[in-house]
């Protein structure tokens, strides 16, 4: 891949993007790179506490959450996933 500082001579194998080509796509929602929102860190600090509020179903229980719930709760998500998260290839 000529464009590219240095040349690549060939495609890295498996989930590869050029990162020139990402750059140059403005709107790049086919592959997934959208800007997401700015925060300045106390609102992302009460963004995540709001997620978490009303994902363990209040404050009360947010503030009870084990690290096994949390853990539990990450990997049943994980899992709802049916893409690997990792390529072989």
């Amino acid at each position: 891949m000529y464009c590219l500082s240095p040349p690549l001579e060939d495609v890295p194998r498996g989930d590869w993007f050029c990162p020139n080509c990402i750059a140059a796509a403005n709107d790049a929602e086919d592959i997934g790179f959208n800007q997401g929102k700015s925060f300045t860190m106390d609102e992302f600090g009460k963004v995540c506490h709001d997620f978490n509020v009303d994902f363990f179903g209040g404050e009360e229980e947010h503030a009870m959450a084990s690290i096994a719930d949390i853990e539990e709760a990450f990997w049943r998500m994980a899992g709802a996933y049916t893409l690997p998260l990792f390529s072989s290839t």
